[in-house]
């Protein structure tokens, strides 16, 4: 992403080709190689950017968290289990994310 000087308008190049309706997506995390649980992700986008994510990789993997068989959760399982709710829209995003940290 290439901004003008001075101004807002910015451009983007592609660096391969882009079938014609092709998604274009731009990441909002520096995931540099660490496994974020979709709690964190989901934390860290409400907090910064003030939206829950709903990409396709977030929406599998709150289905797979919302559908696996309940077995003794833990802290984090169950923060998982909360953003997997709001993100496929159970539940409204709500700050109790970023608050259990």
């Amino acid at each position: 992403l290439m901004y003008k000087r001075g101004s807002r308008v910015g451009s983007i190049v592609a660096l391969r080709d882009i079938a014609q309706g092709g998604e274009l997506s731009i990441t909002y995390l520096d995931l540099d190689g660490k496994e974020w649980s979709l709690h964190e992700r989901q934390q860290k986008l409400l907090e910064d950017y003030r939206f829950v994510c709903r990409c396709s990789r977030c929406m599998e993997e709150a289905a797979r968290t919302v559908t696996a068989a309940p077995k003794t959760r833990g802290k984090r399982d169950e923060r998982n289990l909360r953003a997997a709710k709001e993100v496929l829209g159970s539940e409204p995003p709500t700050k109790r994310l970023c608050a259990e940290t």
